[in-house]
């Protein structure tokens, strides 16, 4: 199982930064993080007609780490910087290179040296059932800011989906309930933490703004779970384990998942 993982916010977030040659109402979709809404191509349910996705983010980023979430494409190729053999390097990952030919997996987690890039794009152009329009749920374009050196044991990871809901009492006594969306929240507690990991720890305190966390990231297999957070709450990590300098320190974090 592979170590948790923070990154900073995705740098793709808003429909400017997208061209698509079909489906442009839905482009949206591609980054509101819910993921039973979707982007899908229209006109574009052939297997020999290509869907492009490109993304724009302004300026040069660097970025070793791209989420796709809920796609149904079968052929498809991610490149960088306006040049088609500019493919990724994946790591820890079936395949080497992202160009695949006969995909089946509908989340992936691609792991890739850093690159510095201003211009990703998505060629997709058949699909796991054929002839179906191309969709996806989500695409995240992410730099790595830090993974755990050691992942919390089963009981210091507490995770949590609460639901927004509201419950309406009928005249019958029995009650109706609208369900709003479920909203992640996770409390974390490590001890024996070195001072080297404590630096980056704080540091994602610090940083004052929302990133994003994965609990078990693999390139294969992958669970699909990734939320942008925020650390709510104080910093309670000022305290050695076990009293004793040499043994790290034990931290306390809470993550609570952002608006959508």
């Amino acid at each position: 199982m592979s170590n948790m993982e923070f990154c900073y916010a995705s740098y793709f977030n808003t429909t400017t930064m997208a061209s698509i040659t079909s489906g442009t109402t839905s482009v949206a979709n591609l980054f509101d993080r819910k993921n039973n809404t979707f982007y899908r191509s229209s006109g574009f349910n052939d297997d020999t007609t290509a869907t492009t996705i490109r993304l724009d983010l302004g300026t040069s980023q660097n970025i070793n780490r791209i989420v796709l979430e809920g796609i149904n494409w079968k052929s498809f190729k991610i490149y960088h910087s306006s040049n088609t053999a500019n493919t990724f390097t994946l790591l820890n990952a079936p395949t080497t290179a992202s160009d695949w030919t006969g995909n089946s997996t509908t989340n992936m987690y691609l792991e890739f040296a850093t690159v510095a890039a201003q211009i990703i794009t998505i060629d997709a152009t058949t699909t796991m059932v054929a002839n179906q329009e191309k969709i996806c749920s989500g695409i995240w374009v992410l730099e790595k800011y830090h993974a755990f050196t050691d992942n919390p044991t089963a009981n210091d990871y507490d995770p949590l989906y609460e639901s927004t809901q509201y419950k309406h009492e009928m005249s019958d006594g029995g009650v109706a309930v609208y369900y709003i969306q479920d909203t992640f929240s996770c409390k974390i507690s490590r001890k024996y933490v070195d001072p080297t990991e404590y630096d980056y720890i704080y540091g994602l305190f610090t940083l004052n703004d929302a990133f994003v966390f994965v609990p078990f990231p693999t390139g294969t297999g992958w669970d699909g779970k990734i939320w942008l957070v925020n650390w709510t709450g104080n910093f309670d990590g000022m305290q050695y384990t076990h009293n004793y300098k040499g043994n790290g320190y034990s931290v306390k974090m809470t993550f609570e998942e952002c608006a959508k």
